[in-house]
């Protein structure tokens, strides 16, 4: 499957998958969805997925959650299609690691991607541990086979009935204070944690998901560079997608993309600006001077030609900022040039000028678009220092940052969490799935207990809703070791 999603990718240029936003020549698009690009279709993507081609990535054996190993590598990869039981994994991998690692409830992480999803979790953990505990004081004669295989193993293991069910019991003593929540919660209670660790704000405040503060600082952005600039500037600018409103929707959709590398925009705004004065002066007297010469020789010409150029130039900036000739078609602009030649020499002269200066505006707005997109993030960056108040987006983007700073903040993460067991893993985007690697793959030492497990199903990544990263799955994917990955294909579900 792998293989078939990254060739898939190079033949339609998905953006994001490079890690790159490439700004030069960009067209206008939906600002809601700036993943998108010519030539790509995300159904292309989601047969992709459907067609597993990638034999030997995915280990293929009959291991069951029940009797997979451990301790295999940092980190364990389950990847479990709808229907063949993801969650009754994870609940199973729970159940192991408070009997047979002797793992504190509050030692483990348990994250998914919804509200809901954490209380649903939280009851199916609940479950699985009372049907164990019940199997394991000889209280149930019609035990599930996952249930009676949990069973058999820690006794394979010698563990002894008694300390089975005292750990259990103690489990489910303490399950409401289990750390099961979302990754925005895990953050929310990572910033105000470990504050001090990761250079964070004290004493934050959650503002909702930051969309006023997002437009506010776009706003702001946007009159920085408009209210100086020319009027035919900001006319053009609006034209080719860069209106207030449509900035916002653009901006949203990388802000949150701290590792982008934007690239196609090799010049500073100032430099890119260069000449464009003379070029605007250039265009203002060669409009003058079309307007006057189409005065002084109105009587002479068509009532055909004297009406239509007096509406071309008397809309001059939207004939500009839509590309159009003042000139006229082909066969307008002959008869002009056979009828009158002077003003068909001075419209020609407009056209000119207008199109040396499209193309100065041309080479401007990208420099417009990257300023929009680093400026905002950095006043919002402002903001939240002055004000402490953070939008859902930037509880991940500060604990990103901090993590980005420096091990001391990953090192304590992983110590008060050493065992993280995370839900739904295809719904993660790549700022999300970096928290993770740099928290529990780049601070492991050979010393360290505890591990990443991840329970997924990447077919799933391109449904949803906002970012999530069907290559942000593979890139994990490709650093789990080949017998650390697990692939469920029966419906334990109606196993019982």
């Amino acid at each position: 499957m792998e293989r078939g999603l990254r060739e898939l990718g190079r033949r339609t240029s998905i953006r994001w998958s490079a890690e790159r936003l490439c700004l030069a020549g960009l067209r206008r698009r939906s600002p809601l969805r700036p993943e998108r690009v010519r030539g790509s279709r995300l159904g292309d993507v989601a047969a992709a997925a459907r067609c597993r081609t990638g034999a030997g990535r995915v280990n293929r054996s009959e291991k069951t959650p029940s009797d997979v190993t451990l301790d295999d590598a940092p980190e364990l990869l389950i990847e479990a299609s709808a229907g063949t039981g993801k969650t009754n994994a994870l609940t199973t991998l729970a159940a192991r690691l408070l009997v047979e690692k002797r793992v504190e409830i509050g030692e483990m992480l348990v994250v998914t991607f919804t509200i809901a999803a954490t209380g649903e979790l939280r009851d199916r953990i609940r479950t699985t541990l009372r049907a164990v505990l019940r199997l394991a004081r000889g209280e149930d004669s019609k035990p599930k086979a996952q249930d009676k295989a949990l069973l058999e193993r820690w006794r394979e293991l010698g563990i002894e009935n008694t300390d089975i069910a005292r750990r259990l019991d103690l489990a489910l003593l303490d399950l409401d204070r289990a750390n099961v929540m979302t990754i925005h919660g895990f953050c929310q209670r990572v910033l105000a944690d470990f504050a001090f660790e990761g250079g964070l704000p004290f004493g934050f405040e959650l503002a909702g998901d930051g969309a006023d503060a997002l437009n506010a600082a776009v706003t702001d952005e946007w009159r920085r560079w408009a209210y100086p600039a020319s009027p035919l500037l900001v006319r053009y600018a609006m034209k080719k997608g860069l209106a207030a409103d449509e900035l916002v929707g653009w901006v949203s959709g990388y802000l949150a993309r701290l590792d982008l590398d934007i690239v196609g925009v090799d010049t500073s705004t100032d430099e890119a600006s260069s000449g464009l004065d003379g070029l605007e002066r250039a265009w203002r007297d060669a409009l003058s001077n079309a307007r006057d010469t189409h005065q002084a020789q109105a009587e002479s010409l068509p009532d055909g030609d004297r009406d239509r150029i007096a509406a071309v130039l008397q809309r001059a900036e939207a004939v500009f900022c839509t590309g159009g000739s003042y000139l006229g078609k082909q066969r307008e602009s002959k008869r002009l040039r056979d009828a009158n030649p002077a003003l068909a020499e001075v419209l020609g002269e407009l056209d000119r000028v207008s199109g040396e200066l499209r193309i100065g505006y041309d080479g401007l707005l990208p420099c417009l678009r990257r300023d929009a997109l680093l400026n905002t993030r950095a006043l919002l960056e402002h903001r939240v220092r002055e004000d402490r108040r953070l939008g859902f987006d930037d509880l991940l983007t500060s604990v990103h940052r901090a993590l980005d700073a420096g091990k001391g903040l990953a090192r304590r993460i992983r110590d008060r969490y050493p065992w993280a067991l995370i839900d739904e893993y295809q719904d993660t985007d790549r700022v999300q799935a970096e928290i993770f690697r740099r928290i529990y793959r780049d601070t492991r030492t050979g010393d360290d207990t505890g591990a990443l497990i991840i329970v997924g199903d990447p077919k799933q990544s391109i449904y949803r809703f906002r970012s999530a990263d069907i290559f942000a799955y593979l890139n994990t994917s490709d650093a789990v070791a080949a017998d650390a990955k697990l692939r469920l294909s029966r419906n334990y579900r109606s196993v019982s």
